[in-house]
């Protein structure tokens, strides 16, 4: 699915901030908000989906998550910015 089919799919809001690239962020999108203001992303999703593309060990994708990404949501719109769910697996 293209960016744009998944903006008109979910009814996003036009500001809503989007990780880029697309094609290696958009595997790691595991829902939307009910406001449609904000995509939720999984930290393991990311990681998956962008070490699949790269074709590279995760540890280089969570690297590259950490630093590029997680460290740059401060500086974005807090009203738009994305969600980057963290999952609990020892519950």
């Amino acid at each position: 699915m293209t960016k744009e089919e998944f903006i008109e799919q979910y009814e996003l809001e036009d500001s809503v901030v989007l990780l880029e690239p697309w094609d290696e962020f958009s595997g790691g999108i595991v829902g939307v908000t009910e406001d449609r203001c904000h995509v939720i992303y999984g930290y393991n999703a990311l990681v998956e989906s962008l070490s699949k593309a790269w074709n590279s060990d995760p540890q280089d994708a969570i690297e590259w998550i950490d630093f590029n990404t997680i460290r740059q949501l401060p500086y974005m719109p807090e009203s738009t910015r994305p969600i980057i769910m963290e999952e609990i697996n020892d519950l």
